[in-house]
């Protein structure tokens, strides 16, 4: 981890979870192209369901990601039913886009398949992205 890193590590363990979402937000915004840097400190900390949601509906905004970091970073504390719904709000509209999605996730959400019930939320998710469908005709 960069030093710098380091220092927002610990900077947004002195905030409650919620002071540290805002942190976050603001000093790490989406144009400025450091949410990469976003994902390695967000894993460092503990936030309420409320602030996941949160910092997954703004980071995740933005898809597909080029990489699966983003992807990773929030399974890493977010509960798999959570992190599918953000991402069903966030469902792209270009098939090229959805294809990238999917190819980044697949792997990912996969290896989350620890009982039947997610794996048939897994199975319907990717159904879904496979079909087309998008943010706007869900």
């Amino acid at each position: 981890m960069k030093p710098e890193q380091q220092k927002a590590c610990r900077t947004i363990r002195n905030f409650d979870s919620a002071n540290a979402a805002k942190w976050l937000l603001e000093n790490y915004k989406l144009e400025t192209g450091k949410a990469g840097e976003a994902f390695v400190i967000m894993q460092h900390r503990s936030w309420s369901k409320s602030d996941q949601i949160m910092l997954a509906d703004y980071f995740l905004s933005n898809l597909p990601h080029r990489s699966d970091r983003g992807y990773r970073a929030f399974l890493s504390f977010m509960a798999l039913p959570t992190f599918l719904q953000v991402l069903r709000r966030n469902l792209p509209d270009k098939r090229i886009d959805r294809d990238l999605m999917i190819y980044h996730l697949r792997p990912i959400l996969k290896s989350h398949q620890y009982s039947q019930k997610y794996k048939l939320l897994i199975d319907d998710f990717l159904q879904l992205l496979e079909q087309g469908h998008t943010r706007h005709n869900q």
